[in-house]
């Protein structure tokens, strides 16, 4: 059954084949939905059509509950803390450090301090950077 395009007015001062085109895919689209739906059953074109669907051949089964994830636990108050020794410091007791001031507090004696405590320092250090490198191991405290 033919049908007729439409004609669109261009009066807003629109002109061009673009329109032409889209007039043309918006008819496509028309003929492609006629020809697909079902045709109303009277003689008249306007009656409503009939549509029956396939009934499911059983009734559906029973819902099965879904159970949700277990909530995340609360993080412990108080974690236990880690009381293993350092693996660098040695296990036999270090000797007490040398002095910081005055007879006894030279170079070498920090040197020996530090090879005994396992502190690594760089081989042209002086005195105050092997006590830096001391208090930043941990051996002795910064005074």
């Amino acid at each position: 059954m033919p049908r007729n395009r439409p004609s669109l007015d261009t009066g807003f001062g629109v002109e061009g084949p673009w329109l032409a085109e889209i007039a043309n895919v918006l008819s496509d689209l028309h003929d492609l939905l006629d020809a697909r739906l079902p045709q109303p059953q009277d003689d008249t074109g306007k009656g409503p059509v009939r549509i029956s669907e396939p009934a499911p051949d059983r009734p559906p089964a029973q819902a099965e509950p879904v159970a949700e994830p277990a909530p995340d636990e609360p993080a412990e108050e108080d974690p236990e803390r880690v009381t293993e020794p350092a693996p660098n410091l040695p296990d036999r007791p270090l000797p007490d450090p040398p002095r910081r001031h005055g007879r006894g507090s030279g170079v070498e004696a920090w040197q020996a301090f530090a090879d005994a405590a396992g502190v690594t320092y760089p081989a042209d250090a002086s005195r105050a950077d092997i006590i830096a490198a001391c208090e930043h191991a941990g051996v002795i405290t910064a005074a």
